[in-house]
């Protein structure tokens, strides 16, 4: 008889609040996952915000379900609380706070991802001459791993906004829409840190600059 404990290969992107990240391997059906390791977590967490026992992802014969096993803020999948959810390539998985750890789910065999590239670029940055330039590549390449995730547009948008000050090393930055009158409408404020800031309330809406031939 086949070993009914053998499922598919699964893996969690893991993406910190300060944008770092690494790649965790599903090794096991249920998958644990939650704070510390005092539950038996097979994928330990270190945000104090996050529930010793949070979320577990399960195989079934429909595929991978994440279940919320008691996460004191609720689990969320792509900015929807859920209780269970089939879970599908991309989905974006938090824990009721969107300054909080993020887990993307992948489907299939782990192979040599954004992370892990990332990764090998800011070692390098470390150790060769060149170093400001590498780092700068490194952010471009995550910031464009962020718009290929599920992540709420918000969160997208912020974090965008937060790589952008990072390689320009600027103090703060603001986010414009263009609308259809030609105005531009602020969408996100940051300031270095990740830190958010009140939008600008524009009495008045700028106008694009109009193009001259």
């Amino acid at each position: 008889m086949p070993d009914s404990k053998i499922i598919p290969e699964a893996v969690f992107e893991v993406v910190e609040p300060d944008g770092s990240r690494s790649v965790v391997q599903v090794t096991r059906s249920p998958f644990l996952i939650g704070r510390g390791s005092e539950e038996g977590n097979h994928l330990q967490l270190g945000d104090k915000r996050i529930s010793r026992r949070a979320a577990a992802l399960v195989h079934t014969e429909a595929g991978f379900r994440l279940e919320d096993r008691g996460q004191r803020n609720g689990v969320l999948v792509n900015g929807e609380q859920v209780e269970t959810r089939l879970l599908h390539d991309a989905d974006t998985i938090t824990f009721g706070s969107i300054d909080s750890v993020q887990l993307i789910f992948h489907p299939g065999t782990p192979q040599e991802s954004v992370p892990e590239l990332l990764s090998r670029l800011d070692q390098a940055a470390a150790l060769e001459p060149g170093a400001r330039t590498l780092r700068q590549l490194s952010l471009l390449l995550e910031a464009t791993a962020l718009l290929q995730s599920r992540m709420p547009v918000e969160d997208v948008l912020g974090a965008m906004v937060d790589r952008a000050l990072a390689i320009t090393e600027g103090e703060r930055g603001l986010l414009l829409q263009a609308e259809a009158d030609e105005s531009l409408k602020p969408m996100v404020a940051r300031q270095r840190g990740s830190k958010s800031l009140p939008l600008l309330t524009v009495s008045h809406p700028a106008k694009r600059p109009s193009r001259r031939l």
